[in-house]
């Protein structure tokens, strides 16, 4: 017996006329470690969400879903399904961290000798110990979505569901967390079933792949049969694949998941006679657009600054990335940079005049504009359209505009919903399109690809080439390490408060050994000054086999 058989399972949501999912049939077995990937919008969450009863969408549903010969919506007790959310912040409910690992054992009534018990080998699980007794407000974001594992895993759950659980997460975080759901799927035989735009890190360490294209099921295999089908058919979504996959399939090695395996690979069968790859520097203007001295904030004045004395030059038309981990301060830099919020002490110039001499929204208006962290905070409006008709007024962009921007992110689909009916990635696009139609001449991105599948972040680099060509400055803060090696000028780290000198993609990505790509990685001490994937396989082609 299957432990999750779905039955030809329809759905489509209320007011639509479009299924969200399409007679989708597959069973899931115990220990199973299942990936779930597709275009945004392709019904990824959708499905999850038709697997936890609590959390069904409101709609119009045929076909069965059994978890161990039950009906979810019938006989399944809550705590033997977990979800695990996309945004960290979403989850918690509690204001410290060992009342929120107890928070669902006391509604389950659970003896306390037991709860103890169970409350203690799990924080030693997970290494919780050290922040027991902490704030949830003050934790990181990947500690925050650790402790949203650990509290489902602690009420001994069959299956976790997760919903992109780790894209707010920096590099390392993301890792660690991608660790953790292996030991508890290797260690502990739960069954995950895990949705990811990002497949880096996540694609080896599954055992099946489930496609989804436009709420059709194209595919469930092992990951080395999926692999075969999206090349045979040339989809899309083979430029979400790990690095070392596109690697060795463009050059026609044995496949590899991981850096090791595509780098042996690599070593043993190319030569590197010529191992150096050219670059040229960016071609940056003399002009300074932003220039923030002697910056300090600190949210609270008994805590460390998270500003610090950070000095930042931006020139015009360059496209500028922060890195750095979770709670570094880069929201709060952009947020100070633009005049959201004020530091307690420092000078901000933009285009030559200081930031207090901005009055009555004229820094925004035709100037400045900022895609949040949360991009629902952008909307106003009831559809999509409005908000977009409305961007057009203000920021005097033509309906060719608006045309064009709608057929670049492919938002027909989304422009009679509202925003807050749909998935994240459909979101985090219309968002952009919302401030793109206002013409900025500065525009600050906060972790802009969030949510997007690979077609969309090909857009996204795109869109923001284009606007360079118009002399638009662009400031952007990610954790998409792939994604900022083949967009951005010039790469700074931020840490401890300050901007560390912003150089170029090739010197910053060589010299890192963690903040880098894994482009880099695979041919580190074999090839020089690559960073992407086009560039490993371009050089690698040249070089020869051996």
């Amino acid at each position: 017996m299957a432990l999750l058989e779905i039955k030809n399972l329809s759905f489509k949501y209320a007011l639509e006329d479009k299924y969200a999912l399409n007679n989708i049939s597959l069973e899931v077995n115990e220990g199973d470690f299942l990936l779930v990937c597709g275009k945004t919008g392709c019904g990824k969450t959708t499905l999850l969400k038709l697997i936890k009863k609590e959390l069904m969408p409101n709609g119009s549903k045929d076909g069965k879903v059994l978890f161990l010969d039950k009906n979810v919506e019938e006989n399944v007790e809550p705590q033997s399904i977990g979800y695990v959310f996309q945004n960290p912040d979403n989850q918690i409910v509690t204001d410290k961290v060992w009342h929120e690992l107890s928070f669902g054992l006391e509604n389950l009534n659970t003896p306390m000798e037991v709860m103890r018990n169970r409350i203690a080998e799990i924080s030693n699980f997970f290494g919780i110990d050290n922040w027991f007794y902490d704030k949830t407000a003050n934790l990181s974001g990947g500690q925050k979505q650790i402790l949203n594992l650990a509290s489902i895993l602690v009420m001994n759950p069959k299956l976790i569901l997760l919903d992109e659980p780790t894209s707010q997460l920096d590099p390392i975080a993301r890792s660690n967390f991608l660790g953790l759901l292996t030991k508890i799927n290797k260690e502990l035989g739960i069954t995950i079933i895990l949705v990811e735009h990002n497949l880096e890190d996540v694609f080896g360490i599954v055992d099946q792949v489930l496609l989804l294209d436009e709420g059709k099921l194209l595919i469930k295999d092992t990951k080395e049969e999926v692999n075969n089908y999206i090349r045979n058919n040339n989809l899309d979504i083979k430029e979400a694949l790990p690095s070392a996959l596109q690697i060795t399939n463009s050059l026609g090695l044995n496949v590899s998941y991981f850096v090791k395996d595509a780098r042996s690979e690599l070593t043993k069968k190319f030569v590197n006679t010529t191992p150096n790859l050219p670059y040229s520097m960016p071609n940056l203007s003399d002009d300074v657009v932003i220039e923030g001295k002697g910056i300090f904030y600190s949210y609270d004045k008994q805590r460390q600054d998270i500003l610090n004395d950070l000095n930042v030059k931006v020139m015009k038309g360059e496209i500028l990335t922060i890195l750095g981990s979770n709670g570094s301060g880069k929201t709060t830099l952009l947020n100070v940079l633009s005049g959201v919020i004020k530091p307690y002490s420092g000078k901000i110039v933009i285009n030559g005049k200081k930031l207090k001499e901005y009055k009555n929204n004229t820094l925004y208006i035709n100037n400045l504009t900022i895609l949040p962290q949360n991009p629902l905070n952008v909307f106003l409006k009831k559809t999509v359209l409005e908000d977009l008709n409305d961007s057009l007024k203000i920021g005097g962009s033509s309906e060719e505009d608006k045309n064009k921007i709608i057929e670049l992110l492919k938002l027909n689909p989304y422009l009679y919903s509202h925003p807050f009916d749909l998935s994240g990635g459909e979101i985090q696009k219309c968002a952009l399109a919302k401030i793109l139609l206002l013409k900025p001449k500065i525009l600050f991105l906060d972790e802009p690809t969030k949510g997007l599948d690979a077609f969309a972040k090909k857009q996204l680099v795109y869109i923001l080439k284009e606007l360079q060509k118009e002399k638009v400055t662009i400031i952007m803060v990610t954790h998409d390490i792939e994604f900022s090696a083949t967009v951005s000028d010039r790469i700074a780290m931020l840490f401890d408060g300050k901007i560390n000198n912003p150089t170029n993609i090739h010197e910053f990505f060589s010299n890192n050994i963690l903040y880098t790509t894994k482009a880099s990685l695979i041919s580190k001490n074999f090839y020089q000054n690559t960073v992407t994937n086009n560039e490993v396989i371009a050089l690698a082609l040249a070089n020869g086999l051996k």
